[in-house]
């Protein structure tokens, strides 16, 4: 132990050493120590850049006021919504409404432009399940939803196509939300991923080279 801090008292010594006076290996060390300080720098930065995209994300995943309303558990036609900018986002979202345990539900969701004609569709199923496993479990989905971009202003339509095993429909049906988002958060989502995976790989990388070097 006193063999192994007597060499890293003499490693700070070399660092502090002017440069003028630096033997090669005292270059040697200050340069890799000059390296392992910008790596680190640089993990840090990227972590930043993914927590600073992280905001960005949930600052454009926020929207205006939004469009609500309601459909029977049988589905039906939502709107119409007026779309007022092209190229605009939006988030739309169906849940069902208390869903009772051994329920299920598949759903179709349709967007349709103002002359009723079917632009894309997405859909899932909704279910409502618990017992008793080591332990008592209760698992249910019972929602939906997707971010959809309009190319084009004007008016359109959601139309629900819905299958059921529900005994009591009037109990079981859907609020139906469609919100314009204040922008596209795709690029930031990629951003915060690749930044954040980099940051933290360089940081455990230094993290282990330091940890080797105190042993």
């Amino acid at each position: 132990m006193a063999t192994k801090k007597h060499q890293k008292n003499q490693i700070k010594r070399d660092l502090r050493t002017p440069p003028t006076k630096r033997n090669s290996h005292q270059q040697q060390l200050f340069e890799e120590d000059e390296q392992n300080k910008t790596l680190t720098k640089a993990g840090l930065i990227l972590i930043v850049f993914g927590l600073l995209c992280w905001l960005m994300e949930a600052i454009f995943s926020g929207g205006y006021k939004p469009h609500n309303g309601y459909l029977t558990i049988n589905g039906g036609l939502y709107g119409p919504f007026t779309v007022e900018q092209a190229k605009s986002d939006y988030r739309i979202s169906l849940r069902q409404i208390n869903i009772a345990v051994g329920d299920w539900n598949a759903v179709d969701i349709a967007v349709l432009d103002e002359n009723k004609n079917t632009l894309f569709s997405f859909g899932d199923e909704f279910w409502h399940e618990k017992g008793y496993d080591e332990g008592h479990w209760d698992e249910s989905k019972q929602s939906v939803e997707m971010k959809v971009q309009f190319e084009k202003t004007g008016d359109y339509y959601l139309s629900i196509d819905a299958e059921t095993n529900a005994t009591t429909p009037d109990r079981r049906g859907y609020t139906v939300t469609v919100q314009r988002l204040r922008g596209s958060t795709v690029a930031f989502e990629w951003l915060r991923l690749i930044s954040l995976v980099l940051g933290g790989l360089v940081l455990v990388y230094r993290f282990r080279e330091a940890f080797e070097e105190e042993e």
